[in-house]
């Protein structure tokens, strides 16, 4: 019985400090979420880069159309996110217009990552590095 308390101790100990080193993290995830600021993907591949998903904006662009994130037909709705990750909230389309040498105006589109698709992005690559470390084992 002694044991088994002294087990059941160390385990909530562990927690704990497990707990502790978490929480921050939870801290910033929550903040980058509730974010209004959107960043565009060649940022959130820096990103990735850092936490150990080898890419760069062209690769990463090329995986969410594969992924289905992004359309994949060529044509004027090329790398604009599909209505699945509109739903999802991952991505946001922002237009900005510009002048054309004609004189006319033209509208650009960009497609940005929310906060909400910045968390949801960073939380599949810390899957896929686990994924990759069980492998090496």
């Amino acid at each position: 019985m002694a044991r088994a308390l002294r087990i059941a101790d160390e385990t909530i100990n562990s927690l704990q400090i497990e707990v502790k080193e978490l929480k921050p993290k939870a801290i910033i995830c929550d903040t980058i979420s509730a974010s209004n600021d959107s960043i565009t993907i060649g940022q959130l591949a820096k990103i990735l880069c850092k936490m150990g998903y080898p890419t760069g904006e062209k690769r990463l662009f090329d995986d969410f159309r594969k992924s289905g994130y992004l359309i994949k037909r060529k044509g004027k709705n090329y790398n604009l996110p599909t209505q699945k990750a509109i739903d999802m909230g991952v991505f946001e389309i922002v237009e900005t217009p510009f002048p054309k040498n004609d004189g006319n105006i033209g509208i650009r589109t960009t497609t940005y990552v929310t906060g909400k698709g910045q968390v949801f992005f960073c939380d599949k690559i810390s899957k896929w590095k686990e994924n990759q470390k069980e492998k090496m084992l």
